[in-house]
């Protein structure tokens, strides 16, 4: 290491003899928590199932989920590579990058948050952990790569030049190799998310991106134009790949290849990427997953995407060799890291295949034991890309417009049809094939000619599974990622199942069937997320037919205020003032 810095035994980082710390942190309480958490952990791998089940807000799931993962894990990183992370926080990225076997140095300016980023990769003999400022950093080598996740936004509060942004992506050039990529992820200022009502993610406050308050004591964010003309200015040339919901947590990445292919619809994509506002849950101005329909059909996704990542280099070709052929990712979220999936599209030469491979290949299991069989869990080879529009998209459009139940119940029919003409009648009651586990809405296309085409047949069961089950499932997922529609909000989700049932299959669901799907639904799900749920199917069932991820439509938050104005006047203290109100308004008049 550079002898300016000396080793801290105690702490596990290289720090100067003098030196002046970041004013940045979580707060002393949570990164007391996170130090502990990650002492007392004998897994502190990217994969710790430890470290997962010590999350308990959005600051532990920041710095302790492996989604965070997702962002980088297209890159083409050798064991023989080098990596400056500048920014490095508390190692969430540290330690996937170190896993690589490259040789990593991750740069921190809190001591604290230095030290948790040591403990985390205390087991990697090729990580070293500097703490010092980015722009007081004094350092010989040159890199591979330069990563800014999550810091480029940061800038004006720790470098003093005339622009800061510009000045941070020079000093991140100035670590750089001949052939080396820069790195570089952050929020969108124009996302979507944003002008639908979620909170800046710095300070907190609807609309304060969008509305262009950021001043020189705060952090900042750019549009994509924007962006662009600081990387021109430090003399980058630049690739920009689009995460989703945002690179946070991402569960898609888009490339701009993806944005222009004629065969590639990269909206059914999203029909499930929800953002999140992490200061808290937003009413939603409205349903984003059928926005972007438009937003993409204009060409507009690259100045709304939520967030950025962007490759950087002074040479184009290096670019290149990361994205190579593929033009879109998308991740399982939430399963165990047995069943953890990358799902990569790729383009040959008129063709676009699709290939499934674990994130984690030393953790796979192909089936697990439940009590009623075996639970097979498939990665097939390549298959081809199918032409059509996603059957879901159909329930959406139609809830969108407000519709009634009877237009949800011709939507139905053809689905429900299809899975009727493969029951199997037996002693047990009406089975279906066992691969037909997952023979849900999402996962069909409505061909160029009309019919409905299977696809994504992940999972299969040894033995036949109920009809009830597939079919109360298959409504109850396709509902909660669907706008709300007046007429069924008013209704749980039995009581649309129950309607829609009746009318296309002409029988009555009883409340064994029930029963049956949410047993059947409960144990799968504990199989595949390694853990039971906090909510029952049951609950799902007996909730509110409204979407998951779309938000209160305005008649239901006017609803909701009444409610609330009624209560208010029924209350003892509203009554006993009433007199008091009618002076004041004596008065007034």
């Amino acid at each position: 290491m550079n002898p300016h810095y000396i080793f801290d035994k105690e702490r596990r980082i290289w720090i100067k003899p003098i030196l002046a710390p970041i004013a940045y942190n979580d707060g002393d309480e949570f990164e007391e928590y996170l130090a502990q958490v990650i002492r007392d952990a004998s897994d502190v791998s990217s994969s710790s199932s430890e470290l997962l089940s010590a999350i308990r807000d959005w600051p532990s799931e920041y710095h302790l989920s492996p989604v965070r993962h997702n962002l980088l894990s297209f890159c083409r990183i050798r064991a023989n590579q080098s990596i400056l992370e500048l920014g490095c926080g508390c190692g969430a990225i540290t330690r996937f990058l170190g896993e690589t076997g490259a040789q990593v140095v991750g740069v921190e300016g809190s001591p604290r948050r230095a030290s948790i980023a040591a403990e985390r990769c205390r087991d990697l003999s090729n990580v070293r952990i500097l703490c010092d400022n980015i722009t007081n950093l004094e350092l010989q080598e040159k890199f591979d790569f330069v990563t800014l996740v999550g810091v480029l936004e940061y800038a004006r509060l720790f470098v003093e030049a005339e622009d800061p942004i510009v000045r941070c992506l020079q000093i991140a050039k100035s670590f750089l190799n001949e052939n080396g990529v820069l790195i570089l992820a952050m929020e969108n200022q124009l996302g979507l998310k944003y002008f639908s009502g979620a909170t800046e993610d710095h300070v907190g406050i609807p609309y304060f991106g969008v509305h262009d308050l950021y001043t020189q004591q705060t952090a900042v964010t750019f549009g994509k134009k924007e962006l662009k003309d600081k990387l021109d200015a430090a003399e980058f040339v630049a690739e920009f790949i689009y995460p989703f919901p945002d690179y946070k947590l991402p569960s898609v990445l888009l490339t701009s290849k993806s944005l222009v292919h004629d065969r590639f619809r990269p909206c059914d994509l999203l029909h499930r990427a929800a953002s999140r506002d992490y200061a808290g849950e937003y009413p939603r101005a409205f349903h984003e997953q059928l926005a972007w329909r438009a937003i993409v059909r204009n060409g507009m996704l690259p100045d709304m995407a939520n967030s950025f990542l962007v490759l950087a280099s002074t040479n184009k070709n290096r670019l290149e060799e990361h994205t190579g052929d593929w033009i879109a990712r998308t991740f399982t979220l939430g399963r165990s890291h047995s069943f953890s999936i990358e799902t990569i599209f790729t383009t040959s030469e008129r063709k676009i295949l699709v290939t499934k491979n674990p994130l984690r290949p030393s953790l796979v299991r192909d089936s697990i034991e439940m009590k009623n069989g075996k639970l097979f869990h498939e990665i097939v080879d390549a298959a081809e890309y199918v032409e059509g529009d996603l059957y879901i998209v159909e329930l959406q459009l139609l809830l969108g417009r407000d519709c009634e139940l009877d237009a949800v119940k011709q939507w139905a029919a053809d689905w429900i049809y299809l899975l009727s003409n493969n029951v199997i009648s037996s002693a047990q009651g009406e089975l279906l094939p066992g691969d037909f586990l997952d023979a849900t809405p999402e996962n069909y296309i409505r061909s160029v000619t009309g019919e409905l085409v299977r696809i994504d047949k992940e999972w299969r069961f040894s033995n036949p599974i109920p009809f009830v089950w597939v079919l109360i499932r298959g409504l109850v997922n396709a509902i909660s990622v669907s706008p709300t529609s007046s007429s069924l909000a008013k209704l749980s989700q039995k009581q649309v199942i129950d309607r829609v049932v009746a009318d296309v299959c002409k029988r009555d669901l009883t409340e064994q069937d029930y029963l049956i799907a949410a047993d059947w639904e409960d144990t799968l799900r504990a199989s595949i997320f390694g853990e039971p749920c906090q909510y029952s199917f049951n609950d799902s069932l007996n909730a509110p037919a409204v979407s998951g991820i779309s938000g209160p439509t305005f008649a239901m938050i006017i609803e909701k205020h009444e409610k609330e104005v009624a209560r208010i006047k029924s209350t003892p203290s509203w009554r006993i003032t009433a007199p008091l109100r009618a002076l004041v308004n004596y008065l007034k008049r």
